[in-house]
């Protein structure tokens, strides 16, 4: 990391270290807060394992906020990941649309919950493959990840290559999610990105942001590998979230606090 750069974090990261001197009292506050809001998350994060009818077993992850819904689903037999944006209606039908990294629809996923199941059709949207659909069934899951593996994850990792320089700051807040932070640098352009991100399992972590931002992070040993879609809105045109960090402490270094 360059001198500036780093003397940036460093002093804002002494700044975070300060504000987070707070009373017994003040803490125990916040802690029943972050369990309150973690236990608003659990109810709107789900996993589920998913039957295409005749064309193939999926693994899917949906986050359901009011009538918005975002998520991925991974196709166990090629092992391709696709986001996936779509709606709840008034009348509970939801309306998944499954995109690649241009931003257009590929599949189209119409059905209804009932329970921990949800069903319908699925229609291929794909150029030249419109007329193929099919019968879809999600089957709601449970993965509960280890403690370990919850603190393995935690930490502040860094990925730096000339006068390009990234950091990612993770801390799991739940079994299921986690408090993101996300800062790029390279030259006169600059991005950021915090917020909420969601757990898949110990190896991937996955954050759906404004404008169909969808951010992967593939955790490794000590690394993590950021890919995104369609994330423009958090940063300028030459400098991404992408690349593989490496964790530099276990840390909170938190450059946005709040």
């Amino acid at each position: 990391m360059s001198k500036p750069v780093l003397l940036a974090f460093l002093l804002l990261s002494a700044f975070s270290n300060c504000q987070n001197e707070t009373s017994t009292d003040n803490q125990t506050e916040h802690n029943d807060d972050q369990s309150a809001e973690a236990n608003q998350t659990e109810s709107k994060a789900k996993l589920y394992h998913g039957i295409i009818e005749g064309k193939a077993t999926i693994e899917v992850q949906l986050v359901t906020e009011d009538k918005k819904v975002n998520g991925f689903y991974i196709n166990e037999k090629e092992g391709i990941l696709y986001p996936i944006k779509g709606v709840k209606r008034d009348d509970g039908t939801l309306e998944l649309s499954a995109y690649d990294d241009t931003g257009g629809t590929i599949e189209l996923f119409i059905g209804k919950q009932n329970g921990k199941t949800i069903a319908g059709q699925w229609f291929n949207k794909s150029e030249g493959q419109s007329d193929i659909s099919s019968t879809f069934k999600f089957t709601e899951k449970e993965i509960e990840l280890a403690q370990k593996d919850l603190e393995f994850i935690k930490g502040t990792y860094e990925y730096t290559i000339e006068d390009y320089n990234s950091i990612i700051i993770i801390e799991p807040t739940s079994n299921h999610t986690v408090k993101l932070q996300g800062f790029v640098a390279y030259g006169s352009c600059t991005g950021e990105i915090s917020g909420e991100a969601y757990i898949y399992n110990n190896k991937l972590i996955n954050f759906f942001g404004e404008d169909d931002c969808f951010l992967k992070l593939e955790i490794g040993d000590n690394t993590i590998n950021a890919s995104e879609i369609s994330c423009s809105y958090y940063h300028g045109h030459s400098c991404i979230f992408d690349g593989t960090y490496r964790k530099i402490s276990e840390d909170l270094n938190w450059i946005i606090t709040g």
